[in-house]
């Protein structure tokens, strides 16, 4: 073993130049091949984090049932133990609420069914990018009262611009009819059509105010201190709720992955691109360093 060992060293010293233009060739593929692999999966990583930031957060706490029916009716109260035990937990850096709704939106032209979404402007823009995108005006911040805004191409359609005042007509949280009039502060383009379409954000005390709901709101959305760990975060949350009475869900829960969402066409196409692109890129240095193996 020892002779042929020998042999073997003796044999790829025997043409010096040859064997150290394969040994680079064979060092360089290598470091080509991690680099590669490296960028395409943190370029995964990117895509997903600013998918999850769009909207959805990294996990949302809900009441049980009102995925399925999306009605007021599922709500959470401000002193609801079942959340506070969200908050409990090691692991979560940072929370926001929001109330959501639907109503009426009408301006002096035109009336556009819509989805109302309260925030709390002082802790929403460390979990999502929704109602920071503004495109005209300026961004809510604590304090606000009785002012709005709206995705681009809702306005558009409404015929209204930053200054301007809308009408909201809602039904409230114990069937009760909610309206009142707001100014328009800002316009927001968030990537999605679908959301653009349709989307009012207002401060989360106006939204209590409107629905009837003091003290309410729909969800929380939970900011952890790993990302990746998120799904797994939610299902130990979820199996700790006997009975459940809420329910938690995650960006990377399946049917919550951002290839899900209504933008997902797009997501799932530059996936697709980037994989092939990658997939080649490792192909060709690979059938470099087996080349010079074998010239060896």
């Amino acid at each position: 073993m020892t002779r042929l060992i020998k042999l073997a060293w003796r044999n790829v010293w025997r043409n010096r130049r040859r064997s150290l233009i394969t040994m680079s060739a064979i060092f360089f593929s290598i470091v080509i091949i991690a680099f590669t692999r490296s960028m395409q999966y943190g370029t995964y990583e990117a895509m997903e984090e600013q998918a999850i930031r769009l909207y959805t957060g990294e996990i949302q706490v809900h009441r049980a049932g009102y995925q399925k029916e999306q009605t007021l009716s599922y709500s959470l109260q401000a002193d609801e133990s079942a959340w506070t035990q969200v908050l409990a937990q090691p692991w979560v850096e940072a929370f926001t609420r929001r109330l959501t709704g639907f109503g009426l939106i009408s301006s002096d032209s035109s009336s556009i069914g819509g989805m109302i979404v309260g925030i709390e402007p002082s802790t929403e823009k460390a979990f999502s990018v929704f109602a920071s995108n503004v495109v005209s005006g300026s961004p809510l911040v604590e304090g606000d009262a009785h002012v709005v805004l709206l995705g681009e191409t809702l306005a558009q359609n409404l015929l209204v611009g930053v200054g301007d005042t809308v009408v909201v007509l809602t039904q409230g949280f114990r069937n009760e009819m909610g309206a009142d009039l707001y100014v328009v502060k800002g316009l927001v383009r968030t990537g999605s059509p679908d959301v653009d379409r349709a989307m009012m954000i207002m401060p989360l005390a106006d939204a209590q105010s409107l629905f009837s709901m003091d003290g309410r709101f729909t969800e929380i959305v939970v900011r952890t201190r790993e990302v990746g760990a998120a799904g797994r975060n939610a299902g130990a949350l979820r199996a700790a709720w006997t009975p459940p009475t809420c329910c938690c869900l995650s960006g990377y829960d399946q049917g919550w992955k951002p290839w899900s969402r209504p933008d997902a066409g797009a997501g799932r196409g530059v996936r697709r691109c980037a994989r092939g692109l990658m997939s080649a890129n490792t192909t060709c240095p690979s059938w470099v360093v087996g080349s010079g193996v074998r010239g060896l």
